[in-house]
């Protein structure tokens, strides 16, 4: 029974998941993208190929990021209560973390992410937007998404976060590469006459680490990264099914790591 029930979650899984495809190209052949697929394409491109040209569905499931997602929940309503004025006991509404704090088998020192949230100074900033939705429009692709949060700090600083709980620290190399902060960072540039906020810092929380990496980027970065998208979107849209960045790092925590043929 249960091997029946694996196999019907996984049949749903990949039904939603071509679904999900089939709806990437719309308005006369723009590609709908997300910082995901966007990040799994420059990690490894045969990945993106897996998930959105062929729609495999991901094995095993991630209970990391069902906790993860968890957590950006009880963020938000913490967030909400306070713009109410209200008292919220986080011990309630907050997961159980899937691993314990501490030193780990690495040596490194993780604490609970809600520690990691209470005693940063995100628990006292004031929301400005919470998973506000936005749709970026560019030749050839348009990049939709959620900012996870807009705040304003005590000292009157305007950022955009986006809240962590990996269990470990990506390089400061990594942290910079990522798209995400400054993909959030354009898109509230462009809704800057809408919304009234400028917005040209954004901070990466990293939870369990209390590390709060810090991101900036000017006009003129902001336009060199639509092109850069632009760029990525028509790599994506020609993708080969033997293109890869195979390396054990990538493939370690890759969701296809058992059925792809270059795998290390």
């Amino acid at each position: 029974i249960g091997m029946l029930e694996r196999d019907l979650a996984g049949i749903a899984q990949t039904e939603a998941a071509l679904a999900e495809v089939s709806d990437a190209v719309e308005d006369g052949g723009r590609l709908r993208l997300s910082f995901s697929s966007l990040d799994a394409f420059q990690t490894c491109p045969h990945r993106y190929y897996l998930d959105k040209v062929v729609g495999l569905p991901r094995y095993p499931v991630n209970s990391a990021g069902d906790y993860g997602t968890a957590v950006h929940a009880a963020i938000q309503k913490h967030g909400e209560a306070a713009s109410r004025g209200e008292g919220l006991d986080l011990d309630a509404i907050w997961p159980v973390a899937p691993q314990a704090s501490g030193a780990g088998s690495d040596g490194v020192h993780r604490i609970d992410p809600k520690d990691g949230f209470e005693q940063s100074v995100d628990a006292s900033a004031r929301v400005l937007l919470s998973e506000e939705p936005f749709a970026l429009r560019m030749h050839g692709c348009e990049v939709v998404g959620f900012i996870d949060r807009v705040q304003e700090l005590p000292d009157g600083t305007v950022e955009v976060v986006d809240f962590k709980t990996h269990r470990d620290l990506p390089s400061e190399e990594i942290r910079n590469a990522s798209l995400q902060i400054p993909i959030y960072l354009l898109a509230l540039r462009d809704r800057e006459a809408a919304t009234g906020l400028r917005v040209r810092r954004g901070v990466l929380h990293y939870l369990r680490h209390a590390v709060r990496h810090e991101i900036t980027r000017n006009d003129a970065q902001l336009d060199a990264l639509r092109g850069q998208i632009e760029s990525l979107a028509e790599e994506m849209r020609t993708v080969s099914p033997t293109d890869h960045r195979a390396s054990p790092e990538h493939c370690g925590r890759c969701a296809f790591r058992e059925v792809c043929a270059f795998a290390v």
